[in-house]
């Protein structure tokens, strides 16, 4: 949980090459992240809460990553808790 907005850009092709290898025709992974909403609240709120590489994450980013590991992005849903 809340991991994929911390990892740096330079680190994720090897990240998604690691993925496209060991998921299985049927495999699923599941993705939590902040909103990016949430994120600009606890950058102007509460910045010391905030780690050094967190990033937006957007759908489009989610579909790359579908593409980079030769999966689908079957789900997505925005959360406001």
């Amino acid at each position: 949980m809340d991991v994929l907005e911390h990892i740096p850009v330079e680190e994720r092709p090897g990240l998604f090459a690691f993925m496209a290898e060991k998921l299985s025709a049927q495999g699923r992974v599941f993705i939590a992240c902040p909103t990016p909403t949430f994120l600009a609240w606890g950058k102007k709120e509460q910045p010391h809460t905030i780690q050094p590489v967190d990033e937006d994450i957007y759908p489009d980013f989610l579909l790359e990553i579908a593409s980079a590991t030769r999966t689908n992005l079957l789900y997505y849903e925005l959360k406001n808790i």
